[in-house]
């Protein structure tokens, strides 16, 4: 077929699909389904793995870009019933639980299942006489905020013994961009599905995607393989744009005094409502510093990386490694004015490419060494938890 003639074959089935979705608009409208799309539900933001999933995670080239230790392969991904990520190291005969809070670095996406840090902890953890499970709720992106919402709704269900949470730049990503507001409602906050309460809008993508699954996943196939040749085919016939344009939800204000005083609190807080939920629930909580690479002196590639991100939002490398450490700091400080355990992962994990990819994560060997230092910090606590508690049946077989 023709060059011409093919054109002229897409302009008639273009044309046909639009007037097939301008019928469906008619229909829907006279059937309601058109006074439902205008009558938004505001919802609670629940960030959790789907439960019972089995799917393999494998870094895309872009992602590659920009780490220097980790192998580019498949990672399989488990959820129970719950959505915790499995293996959970549960035993027949369950004395103690330990519940894991936090964003992609509890997560461990890109480590193997069986190298996972919670894994590995209950792992250590277990012998004759105690039988630890781990409840890895870590999710990428998540905040301390969306910890709190886990472990109110879903975390204290489970009766867990003891609740760690590690926190630090998705509380301080999100902070900076809105100076200080966990609340915010701006586009950031939406597009990354991340504001803790959201207006769910559905639309005629919505109703597509539920009533006619295969022709939806179709088209985003095919959306996906246009990007892929546009991006890799296509890219040497359009000169690159030198002038970088900050998203709308971007600030071009530069932080403040006052800013700084702001975001500092706010994360201060939202630690201190973490205790005091745990303790209040009759769990020991616990916290944990941030393993990283924000030295004085990055590695290029991660200079480069951060950089092009933060220049959009009005501050610089330096001043986001100084904020970052604070926060760290500022972890040390509520664990001591609490009284409760803290695991200083940012002292005790080196920051270098054997045991962290890229600035915060974990590789396989970092996860192992990370797991030896928190089991050996919660054993104590395991030994006590384990005085008061009786085995209970085991929820989450590995």
């Amino acid at each position: 077929m023709q060059p011409r003639e093919l054109l002229k074959v897409a302009t008639v089935n273009i044309i046909a699909v639009f007037i097939g979705l301008l019928i469906t608009e008619k229909i829907s409208e006279k059937t309601g389904f058109a006074n439902v799309l205008k009558s938004p539900i505001r919802a609670i933001r629940f960030r959790e793995h789907r439960p019972n999933i089995d799917e393999y995670k494998r870094p895309d080239a872009n992602y590659m870009r920009y780490v220097d230790s980790l192998e580019q392969k498949n990672y399989r991904l488990r959820t129970d019933e719950n959505g915790y990520i499995l293996p959970s190291g549960a035993l027949p005969k369950i004395t103690s639980t330990i519940l894991f809070l936090g964003g992609s670095t509890t997560e461990c996406l890109f480590v193997d299942e069986d190298k996972r840090l919670s894994y590995l902890v209950a792992k250590k953890l277990s012998n004759s006489t105690t039988k630890a499970r781990s409840l890895n709720a870590g999710v990428s992106g998540n905040n301390s905020m969306h910890s709190l919402n886990t472990l109110i709704n879903k975390g204290l269900s489970s009766k867990p013994d003891i609740i760690v949470m590690m926190h630090n730049v998705n509380d301080l990503s999100v902070l900076l961009r809105t100076r200080g507001n966990y609340w915010s409602e701006n586009k950031f906050m939406v597009d990354e599905s991340r504001s803790l309460i959201y207006e769910i809008k559905p639309q005629m993508v919505d109703f597509a995607r539920l009533n006619f699954p295969v022709t939806y996943k179709g088209i985003a196939i095919s959306r996906s393989i246009l990007t892929l040749a546009k991006d890799k085919i296509f890219a040497r016939f359009f000169a690159p744009n030198k002038d970088v344009i900050a998203p709308e939800y971007a600030s071009n204000v530069y932080l403040t005094a006052q800013n700084k005083i702001k975001i500092r609190s706010e994360f201060r807080r939202s630690l201190e409502r973490f205790v005091y939920f745990v303790k209040s629930s009759g769990s020991t909580p616990v916290l944990m510093t941030q393993m990283n690479r924000f030295t004085d002196s990055p590695p290029k590639f991660l200079l480069i990386h951060m950089e092009e991100g933060l220049s959009e939002y009005g501050f610089t490398y330096a001043e986001f490694r100084d904020i970052y450490n604070e926060f760290n700091t500022i972890i040390r400080t509520v664990a001591n004015e609490q009284g409760i355990l803290l695991i200083d992962l940012a002292k005790k994990i080196p920051q270098d490419k054997e045991f962290i990819y890229d600035g915060v994560h974990l590789n396989n060997k970092g996860s192992i060494l990370a797991s030896d230092i928190v089991a050996k910090q919660l054993k104590p606590l395991l030994i006590a938890s384990a005085t008061k508690s009786q085995p209970v049946d085991s929820i989450n077989q590995d």
